[in-house]
């Protein structure tokens, strides 16, 4: 009879085990998708909000291309006037000047 009974604990016990097993691992997969969506959702906030810029100097004109597409998005007869372009054109956006062969970024507007 007492064998019985540290079975039926024994077996309670392995049962509780594996139901916080089950359960940490359901938590888990949830803070994971969560995790997921959050980082998407700052990502695609970002790319409303943000503008990465290549800057092509001539002698006579700056050229502001999208650092990520290559397309064209203005052009200035120096670094203000770009600034005021860029701004006509985005309003809403913030321009940030990627430079990658010296490793560094800055804000455009």
């Amino acid at each position: 009879m007492l064998e019985l009974l540290w079975v039926g604990i024994i077996g309670m016990m392995v049962g509780l085990v594996a139901g916080l097993l089950l359960l940490a691992r359901a938590i888990k997969k949830t803070l994971d998708k969560e995790q997921t969506e959050s980082i998407q959702e700052l990502a695609d906030r970002i790319t409303k909000q943000l503008v990465f810029l290549r800057v092509e100097e001539t002698p006579n004109l700056f050229l502001a291309y999208d650092a990520v597409s290559g397309d064209f998005i203005c052009q200035g007869k120096d670094m203000t006037e770009l600034n005021v372009n860029f701004g006509l054109r985005y309003p809403t956006k913030k321009g940030i000047l990627v430079e990658p062969e010296k490793g560094e970024a800055r804000e455009l507007v």
